[in-house]
């Protein structure tokens, strides 16, 4: 019982030491904002302009909290209220895993959405990409992605095809594309993501894209 208790001490011990031994001078833009992966309501974990995470926990009776993501643990600093904060360095755009670290022991971050990532429970947070506004849905007119079967007298057999239809697409069947009066299009091999924004944005005539 006694070797229990004297393991537990030094584990206390050197995890406070590990927090008190990091600091930061780094100026940090504090421009943060609740990250798009949040819990419904909840303005914790943040993310500024420079993808910095940034986790806020209540944890009054904690003596060592640290914000675990990617693989990397960021010391977290308590205030008066009992409430822990941490700052991370800037990451990549995109979808990370995180969690907390309270006392050695590995948490959720309430604040966030929980997922099974990489064979394990964790929490997601998204850093947003510089371009997202290109990706992002524009209240324009939207055509429509159809999936397509049919059959080839070239290959003598039935096969598969993705068209893009411009709006209003159906509303007129005489109308062909594209229409050659108008500026040149450009076609997609793959798909047409947010070309209804692109063409409504450069003028560019609704084109049927396969």
């Amino acid at each position: 019982m006694i070797n229990r208790l004297f393991t537990i001490f030094l584990f206390t011990v050197s995890a406070t030491q590990f927090c008190l031994a990091q600091n930061d001078l780094t100026v940090i833009k504090e421009d943060f904002k609740p990250a798009s992966t949040n819990q419904i309501g909840k303005k914790y974990p943040q993310v500024n302009s420079e993808g910095r995470v940034k986790a806020r926990i209540f944890a009054p009776k904690a003596l060592c909290v640290q914000l675990d993501i990617s693989g990397i643990k960021y010391p977290m600093t308590k205030d008066k209220n009992g409430f822990w904060t941490g700052v991370s360095e800037p990451m990549d755009e995109g979808n990370h895993y995180y969690q907390l670290v309270i006392d050695g022991a590995e948490v959720p971050d309430p604040g966030s959405t929980y997922i099974f990532g990489s064979g394990s429970w964790c929490n997601q947070i998204e850093i947003p990409a510089k371009d997202q506004d290109f990706y992002a849905l524009k209240n324009v007119l939207h055509g429509q992605l159809r999936e397509l079967r049919y059959f080839s007298k070239t290959t003598n057999s039935i096969r598969h095809s993705f068209v893009y239809t411009p709006p209003e697409y159906d509303k007129d069947l005489t109308k062909r594309y594209p229409d050659q009066s108008e500026k040149p299009v450009a076609f997609l091999s793959d798909y047409a993501h947010n070309l209804d924004s692109l063409n409504r944005k450069n003028g560019i005539s609704e084109t049927p894209l396969n």
